[in-house]
């Protein structure tokens, strides 16, 4: 999915309580000495906690609106710089996502045939059985009735897609939270990841917000915040009225 990949920023720095990839460890070098390798053979190396964030349609040249969260990420981690969608779909990508497999393979090759995916191959149910706390929180595959549970995540709250005092399905149970979706993800991740002080097994977390699909509805914080205009591209040809301006008339033909 990339061709190529950079980092920045200072590797070293501390990550608090929150962090997104808090407890993530390797063994380096383990094989310089024989005694580095029999002492890392003897102990089993940590798993690392895994935090997938995913924006829906949202455009790369964007990356103005969150230049912190761009800083944190890629300050502390890889940035890719070549990364591409294959299928810039939703249900499709999110089913690549969870699969690792392209459209024509998974079988989700539009937003209607979400119950297509093979859960049986998922990263979700593979974490699971391997002992991590599955977490999903936000939006989950189009056309995916809210009453039913996302198969292999151990907490939810899954979104039927809204901006405010939307519809989710909180752990097998459907209601009407209030509140503005984006914060209710971001509380409902915060509430997973604390759980880490009392849970010591490692994390997958899943968090999708709506933003910023159409209607672009902002939090009341940033309602007066200046954007410049965005009239689309063909890799979101999801809304009606598609294109936003009619092509020209070719000209007479002689």
């Amino acid at each position: 999915m990339s061709e190529q990949h950079t980092t920045s920023g200072p590797r070293n720095s501390a990550v608090g309580r929150r962090g997104f990839l808090a407890g993530a460890a390797g063994v380096a070098a383990a094989a310089a000495t024989p005694a580095l390798a029999r002492d890392a053979a003897a102990a089993p190396a940590a798993r690392p906690n895994i935090l997938i964030i995913v924006t829906d349609d949202q455009p790369k040249q964007t990356d103005w609106a969150i230049p912190k969260t761009i800083e944190w990420l890629g300050g502390h981690g890889v940035t890719f710089t070549h990364g591409h969608a294959a299928t810039p779909l939703c249900a499709p990508s999110r089913s690549s996502i969870f699969s690792g497999r392209h459209a024509h393979h998974h079988g989700v090759r539009n937003n209607s045939a979400s119950y297509s995916l093979d859960q049986t191959t998922t990263v979700q149910r593979h974490l699971k059985q391997a002992g991590y706390r599955t977490g999903l929180f936000g939006k989950y595959l189009n056309a995916w009735t809210l009453a039913d549970n996302p198969p292999h995540f151990e907490e939810f709250a899954l979104l039927q897609p809204g901006y405010n005092d939307a519809r989710w399905n909180v752990d097998g149970t459907v209601q009407q939270l209030p509140g503005y979706t984006t914060n209710i993800v971001k509380n409902r991740t915060l509430a997973f990841l604390d759980k880490s002080t009392t849970d010591s097994r490692p994390w997958f977390a899943y968090v999708t917000p709506y933003a910023s699909h159409a209607p672009n509805t902002p939090a009341p914080k940033y309602t007066e915040t200046p954007v410049p205009a965005w009239n689309g591209r063909p890799s979101v040809p999801e809304e009606r009225g598609w294109p936003p301006t009619a092509p020209a008339e070719p000209p007479p033909r002689p």
